[in-house]
């Protein structure tokens, strides 16, 4: 396996998945009986699980793959910041779901080991960014208000009950 944050060897792993998901769906699903009734229950009860699990990994390859079809697009000084961003996307997801790779044997330990460390030094990495990335989202102000970065002292004088109206930011 390349690097653990190389986008195509974390695209090959999304796709492994998804498709490994697919086929757990099918075999259930192949057998789950043939009337509408039986269809139902097995879809919707007993392989709820499976389901949700394959629609996650889809959605999850799938973004993965427009960002990097977006990638190919963009100028040197937009990739050198949205590609970074897009492999801690990756490979949180990729955390998140690091027990399955692994269990799968898709990821060794030792890679495994290394992506929280290297999703956190992305996280460092962009962070003197954040006003680019937030700016660039288009995402409204008030959405990025955070009471931690606030007057916390101020805050807490009284009881707000986890509101953060009127708080200066």
């Amino acid at each position: 396996m390349r690097s653990v944050c190389d986008l195509e060897t974390l695209r090959a792993l999304f796709t492994t998945r998804e498709a490994r998901m697919l086929r757990s769906l099918h075999v259930a699903m192949a057998g789950a009986g043939r009337s509408p009734p039986e269809v139902f229950d097995a879809w919707m009860h007993r392989e709820s699980d499976t389901v949700q699990a394959a629609t996650q990994a889809f959605g999850e390859r799938e973004v993965l793959e427009a960002g990097i079809r977006a990638l190919t697009t963009l100028s040197p000084s937009l990739r050198a910041l949205l590609g970074p961003l897009l492999q801690l996307y990756a490979l949180t997801r990729l955390e998140a779901d690091l027990a399955w790779f692994l269990c799968e044997g898709l990821v060794r330990p030792e890679v495994g080991a290394a992506v929280p460390q290297r999703a956190r030094q992305l996280c460092a990495d962009l962070a003197p960014h954040w006003r680019t990335l937030v700016d660039g989202f288009g995402i409204p102000e008030y959405l990025v208000a955070a009471p931690i970065a606030a007057d916390w002292t101020e805050y807490n004088k009284v009881d707000n009950r986890g509101e953060v109206l009127g708080v200066k930011f």
